[in-house]
């Protein structure tokens, strides 16, 4: 099975990146499921997850 493209943050997704003190310009998605948003960096190729819920 291939992997699934990464693409640019929508605006919500940009709001989030932000508060969790990340650059959004410097991340692509790779998916949301599961409250958790998962990510890579255009440059490093460094993938993080970041939590969607706050609580």
């Amino acid at each position: 099975m291939a992997k699934k493209r990464a693409i640019r943050p929508t605006r919500k997704q940009k709001e989030l990146l932000k508060l969790n003190r990340l650059v959004p310009e410097n991340w692509l998605v790779v998916n949301e499921q599961d409250g958790m948003l998962n990510i890579i960096n255009k440059t490093t190729q460094k993938v993080r997850s970041v939590k969607t819920m706050l609580k």
